[in-house]
């Protein structure tokens, strides 16, 4: 659905919602329907009562009226909301006549990245995020979705040719939409280095004359204050860098378990175990009366209730009793925050 205006032009990015503005009829009905007609009195001696009853009722018709203008434009402006539009003009068939650009679009995908905003992870925000920068390149723009952290191992793909390891920036949309669905959380430790130098190599060997780097994260993972693009030695000509931070600039709140550790092996059945959990408050927030579970195969054996200073490390020990002989499996775990992946 096209609107011109002088040389803008205003479409839609979904114009089947526009029928939504069909439910306008709606209010207009119960209007007609319930409208009220004032009631006539009979006073010929007292006139004056009749000029009152008449001016009276004008009010009650012009905030009907109002009223119901209001409920219709609600209704317009939601379905106009809906259907997402968009002006497109000049300023886009200047942006239609640029040349080509080529786009890697890396996204942090770390432990981090699980972090619930509001129930919603950023990873899952950054895919959305990262849909929304795709969405406007054109037929002969090229790009590459990324991951931080691939799934394969750093030493596989170092040094190697962007040929050799599989990532080609693509014009496909498809491909980029696979690629971005395929993304997963990675608990691995984050190479910064690689992952730049990776996205690099990709832009710098593409011939189209403009390139861009999409960085997405919350830029809370370790290594990114220390973090220069002066570490590379070549970067590629004509380069725009975009950052797009998830989060705020204060560390989030959150505990984890940093070790686990018994103070006797082996152990004894029978004999009391002491069992020592390290926790640490990474945030700038204290926690107070934060829930600690023991868990031996699966079945609590011991709870603590701890509290926490920001960014204080404590231990937390445990006196149990030794299981029988065998592999057991034990582990920590914390009263479940928003980041509720190192919680155990």
């Amino acid at each position: 659905m096209l609107v011109f205006l002088k040389k803008v032009v205003m479409t839609f990015l979904q114009p089947m919602l526009l029928f939504g503005a069909l439910a306008t009829a709606v209010p207009i009905l119960i209007h007609l329907i319930y409208r009220r007609r004032a009631l006539v009195h009979h006073f010929p001696a007292v006139r004056f009562l009749l000029l009152a009853d008449k001016r009276t009722a004008r009010k009650f018709r012009l905030h009907q009226w109002l009223l119901l203008a209001l409920r219709v434009l609600a209704i317009l402006l939601l379905a106009l909301a809906l259907a997402r539009p968009y002006l497109a003009g000049d300023q886009a068939q200047a942006m239609a006549a640029q040349p080509p650009q080529a786009n890697v679009i890396l996204i942090d995908n770390s432990l981090s990245m699980q972090y619930r905003d509001r129930e919603t992870p950023r990873l899952q925000r950054a895919k959305a995020l990262a849909s929304q920068v795709l969405q406007p390149l054109r037929d002969q723009d090229s790009a590459l979705v990324l991951p931080l952290l691939p799934d394969t191992p750093a030493a596989e793909t170092s040094g190697a040719a962007p040929a050799e390891t599989g990532y080609v920036l693509s014009q496909n949309r498809e491909t980029w939409e696979a690629d971005l669905a395929a993304i997963l959380p990675n608990h691995a430790e984050v190479d910064f280095n690689r992952a730049f130098q990776q996205a690099f190599d990709l832009l710098r060997q593409s011939p189209a004359p403009r390139r861009r780097l999409v960085i997405v994260s919350d830029f809370t993972v370790n290594g990114w204050e220390s973090f220069h693009l002066s570490q590379f030695d070549v970067l590629p000509e004509q380069l725009d860098l975009h950052l797009i931070r998830l989060g705020t600039t204060e560390r989030d709140a959150n505990v984890v378990v940093e070790s686990l550790t018994m103070a006797e092996t082996p152990f004894i059945e029978g004999v009391p175990l002491e069992v020592t959990a390290v926790l640490r408050n990474r945030s700038a927030t204290s926690r107070r009366h934060l829930r600690v579970d023991l868990m031996v195969d699966q079945r609590k054996v011991g709870q603590q209730l701890v509290d926490l200073r920001p960014e204080e490390q404590v231990a937390v020990p445990f006196r149990i009793t030794a299981p029988a002989d065998g592999l057991h499996q034990a582990e920590i775990r914390l009263e479940e925050d928003a980041l509720s992946d190192d919680d155990r």
